[in-house]
């Protein structure tokens, strides 16, 4: 009932410098929805370190910029470049955002002086209405659900157990596709979730 999403081909970047970065934000800021996920380095927004964004504003077309990575990879000046490009942008009520989780998106950008204002769809409390009986929410689950799609273990970049590291040692050219990935398939949930959710007579409630 749904477009075939295996087909679509794949347009995800690295955002490495000034200039891409004012061209991203031009971009962005076109646009009246787009979708974004932070990458840092723990699952608790008071202590996470912020370590880079990814977003989607079409099918298969994502950027990720790095803010810590690895000695001698590429990074851009959180204080001094992207927050002060990225704020009108997350601060524009015109503007719908799109996430998975969005309330750890929002903690993490609150704590690194960026507001997110207006209206926010966060696929997973959309499939949360929808499917109230599971127990699992996640963009794994919801990517092979709705789209048919696979997504990257985060274990496959930062292991597990003792052997365990954090994101801002994973190198560009592994965390890049993975956040893209990450933005691009909520991106794509976001307007099925909608139909599905106005289906179901959810989307007042939601």
């Amino acid at each position: 009932q749904w477009p075939d999403q295996t087909a679509v081909p794949l347009h995800y970047r690295l955002i490495d410098s000034p200039q891409a970065l004012d061209d991203l934000v031009q971009q962005l800021a076109a646009c009246r929805h787009w979708s974004f996920d932070t990458e840092t380095t723990s699952t608790q927004p008071q202590a996470a370190r912020l370590v880079g964004l990814s977003f989607a504003w079409a099918p298969g077309a994502a950027a990720y910029i790095p803010i810590l990575a690895p000695p001698g990879e590429a990074q851009l000046d959180w204080e001094q470049l992207v927050r002060p490009a990225l704020r009108p942008l997350f601060s524009n009520h015109e503007i719908l955002k799109i996430g998975q989780n969005v309330k750890y998106d929002w903690g993490v950008l609150a704590n690194h002086g960026v507001e997110v204002a207006g209206t926010v769809f966060d696929t997973m409390v959309a499939d949360y209405l929808l499917q109230p009986g599971r127990n699992n929410h996640g963009l794994e689950e919801l990517a092979d659900r709705y789209l048919g799609l696979k997504t990257t273990s985060i274990k496959s970049l930062i292991g597990s157990g003792k052997h365990e590291t954090t994101m801002d040692t994973v190198p560009l050219f592994k965390i890049v596709p993975y956040a893209c990935q990450d933005a691009d398939f909520a991106f794509r949930l976001e307007a099925l979730l909608r139909t599905e959710l106005i289906a179901n007579k959810l989307d007042e409630l939601f």
